[in-house]
């Protein structure tokens, strides 16, 4: 998807916007300028690859050096020699935790999801794996379930356990996934600006900047709170809509595929801190 923006100097100006805070990320973390072009070059080549598989055409290091403007010698060093990462598997725990909330055939009458039997062949959990994928091994899904405390065994089947995913316990998919958001977001505000546009994304910002300090914890609690509450309402919405958990139309001959992505963050800022400005 192309940018609106035609003006040169004007798509530098916002590629420097969008790279600050990179380079705050980077000194941050006391990773240098060198670490930040080895990753870009490969960042680029991934991209470069998407962009030439999307048009249908066979990816090789002449396409490569053309669309992303690298040298064909780098590429041809880069790309054979070492592995360029694709796009992740869409996370599976994720997909089957969606299923169990929010597909009817795994919910009770309240709409919550339903203690489910797991044992045997014909068990309930099998079954739900089993929309997510054919291949998945229902068994290893248990494990990581239980041992994230995402569901517990009960005398009467197994309970989904309300507890959020915790980002801390491995980084790298946490930065992982802050990318694709951020992409996401990026789209978003792309498509905003086209003349054409007839239907805007959301995009909402709020921001104060003198609140008191011994507030704060108070104000970050809240808005948790008030992001876990949207999004059990976005995603209770959505479900109506996705093919994947809607058993009333998912034989329909309708098409399907769109994706809809919504985010919401929240972030305090210490008055010493206030320096940068994004």
């Amino acid at each position: 998807m192309g940018s609106e923006i035609n003006d040169r100097s004007a798509l530098l100006a916002a590629l420097r916007a969008l790279i600050l805070p990179l380079a705050r990320f980077c000194i941050r973390n006391s990773l240098s300028i060198q670490d930040f072009y080895n990753q870009t070059k490969l960042a680029f080549l991934q991209a470069g690859e998407e962009e030439i598989s999307r048009a249908g055409k066979k990816i090789n290091v002449s396409r490569l050096s053309v669309v992303t403007g690298m040298y064909r010698g780098e590429v041809q060093k880069i790309y054979r020699e070492k592995e360029i990462p694709t796009d992740e598997p869409a996370n599976v725990l994720g997909r089957v935790l969606g299923q169990w909330n929010h597909n009817r055939k795994f919910c009770g009458k309240n709409g919550q999801p339903r203690v489910l039997s797991f044992r045997g062949e014909n068990s309930e959990f099998k079954a739900l794996c089993s929309k997510v994928s054919k291949t998945i091994n229902p068994g290893t899904v248990l494990f990581e379930l239980e041992r994230r405390g995402l569901a517990k065994r009960t005398p009467r089947g197994l309970k989904h356990a309300r507890r959020m995913i915790n980002l801390r316990e491995d980084p790298k998919k946490t930065y992982s996934r802050l990318g694709h958001e951020f992409d996401g977001y990026l789209k978003a505000v792309e498509e905003n600006i086209k003349p054409d546009n007839k239907l805007d994304n959301l995009h909402i910002h709020t921001e104060y900047d003198n609140i008191f300090e011994r507030d704060v914890p108070k104000i970050k609690s809240w808005l948790v709170q008030q992001g876990r509450f949207f999004h059990r309402k976005v995603r209770k919405f959505l479900s109506k809509y996705d093919r994947d958990f809607s058993p009333d139309r998912a034989g329909s001959s309708e098409q399907s595929g769109v994706r809809v992505q919504v985010g919401t963050f929240s972030l305090t800022v210490p008055a010493s801190h206030k320096t940068e400005q994004s």
